[in-house]
């Protein structure tokens, strides 16, 4: 009996990360001031550290086969 978050759940917050992010939808009829009006709204940083989670739910959910629980750590070295 596992007590820890699967693999199945780590898929699911990865994919929660990815429906999370916002959509910066620019066309080529948009105007100019409409333009930087929307890029000063878009939270950019929030989109990098959404892509940084997805991609660490990703990693842990393929390791969880790979390598297996002991070889995964958060520790600096």
């Amino acid at each position: 009996m596992s007590h820890g978050i699967g693999k199945e759940i780590l898929e699911l917050l990865s994919k929660g990360e990815s429906a999370s992010s916002g959509i910066l939808d620019i066309t080529p009829r948009d105007s100019t001031a409409r333009v930087t009006s929307m890029l000063k709204q878009y939270d950019r940083f929030a989109l990098f550290e959404s892509r940084k989670h997805q991609a660490l739910f990703n990693l842990l959910a393929s390791a969880e086969e790979a390598l297996g629980p002991n070889r995964l750590t958060l520790e600096d070295h």
